[in-house]
Order: C-alpha cells, then structure tokens, then sequence
C-alpha cells in the first residue's frame, strides 16, 4: 500500500529473496488460510475503504501512518466481490 500524494494499492509476487520496500510503502502479509491477496488489495483499493483509510491515517500530514487497530476495522465494501474460485479459473473456462 502506497503513502503519499498518489497512494495504490497492489499485490507482489514472485520474490525470490531479501527484499526492502521504501519508507513510502505499507507492508501487509495477509494469512493466505484466510484471505486472497489480490481480495486484500481489491477491498483495500475500493474508494469507500481508501476514503475511510486516508482520514484515518491523518490526511494531510507528511507521513501518513494507518494504525493497525484502523486495518482490523476494515470491511468489505456493500460491492459485490470477487469469487475467488471463479476468479483463479484461467481465462475462458
């Protein structure tokens, strides 16, 4: 999850080794027995929980920080969602 004046939210992959993330980056490790990744980023990216996350972590300051008692309150958004087994199905199956 990106800090700053142009935040995202994006899910990596395929790292083989130590890895560092700049200072201008949220790291988060999902329990994958309990959520998707890419779910994770989708509902963390959805407007209405960007909107509510950006307040939360003192829109406007220098250095946005999220609390993580802010993350935990996170839920879904009144959206339909992904299907995770729909969506793990290769294209056109």
């Amino acid at each position: 999850m990106g800090k700053g004046s142009a935040p995202f939210v994006c899910t990596v992959r395929g790292l083989t080794g130590p890895t560092v993330a700049g200072g201008m980056f949220f790291i988060l490790r999902p329990d994958t027995e309990r959520i998707l990744p890419d779910y994770l980023a989708w509902v963390l990216g959805h407007r209405e929980v960007f909107e509510k996350l950006h307040i939360a972590s003192g829109a406007g300051v220098a250095m946005p920080v999220i609390r993580r008692s802010e993350l935990e309150k996170v839920q879904p958004p009144p959206a339909p969602a992904p299907n995770p087994e729909t969506d793990r199905r290769p294209a056109g199956a």
